[in-house]
């Protein structure tokens, strides 16, 4: 900055990067939807990036576990073969190594099947984060479409606004939070009744 005969500003690096860096983390505008949808009940319902990216996980774990799982218990061979196999490996370190120790052999089964969904869903979310595939996208639309980065009614432009690891939002991390949550209070109370499950929570003594 001095050789470029600049004066150097009171401000620190970060607030001079923090905008730049808080746009490739944070969510798209709600200004700048992909997808216009009408108000439901007061709330905007148009689609922003990170519901876009709920979206494109759901559809990944659906296509790379559901579907090859479904396809392994209709055959009649009982040994999994390719993605099959990959998907019984992680099932039986999460089960042996992570579920049972903490919940014990009575309620493992019970409570493998979430945490799977969990550990996929994280899996795939935090993966698309690291690539940049949108990043790419708005490149190519730049430099050999010659489309300005300011046209903001351009879709693939609208895809450049905000980060693309949708667990970064505190509304997804919320959520995942309250499912588990939910899930331990029904579970207690099913297992030790209403009274004893809250009496448990408290400590002896």
């Amino acid at each position: 900055m001095i050789l470029s005969g600049e004066k150097p500003t009171g401000s620190s690096v970060m607030d001079q990067v923090g905008e730049n860096i808080i746009h490739h983390v944070s969510n798209s505008d709600i200004k700048h939807p992909i997808v216009h949808l009408p108000n439901l009940f007061g709330i905007d319902m148009s689609v922003t990036k990170h519901v876009l990216m709920l979206w494109i996980v759901a559809l990944l774990v659906s296509i790379t576990i559901i579907i090859p799982v479904r396809a392994y218990i209709k055959q009649n061979n009982f040994i999994p073969k390719g993605m099959a196999n990959a998907i019984e490996l992680i099932t039986q370190f999460i089960r042996d190594s992570i579920v049972a120790p903490n919940v014990g052999p009575k309620w493992v089964n019970t409570w493998t099947p979430l945490m799977l969904t969990f550990f996929f869903f994280i899996l795939f979310a935090n993966g698309i984060g690291m690539i940049p595939v949108f990043d790419v996208l708005g490149a190519i639309n730049r430099f050999v479409f010659n489309v300005p980065y300011e046209a903001d009614h351009n879709f693939v432009n609208g895809l450049l606004h905000g980060g693309v690891t949708a667990t970064g939002n505190f509304n997804v991390t919320a959520a995942l939070a309250i499912i588990t949550f939910f899930s331990i209070m029904i579970a207690g109370t099913k297992a030790h009744g209403f009274i004893n499950h809250w009496k448990n929570l408290v400590p002896h003594g």
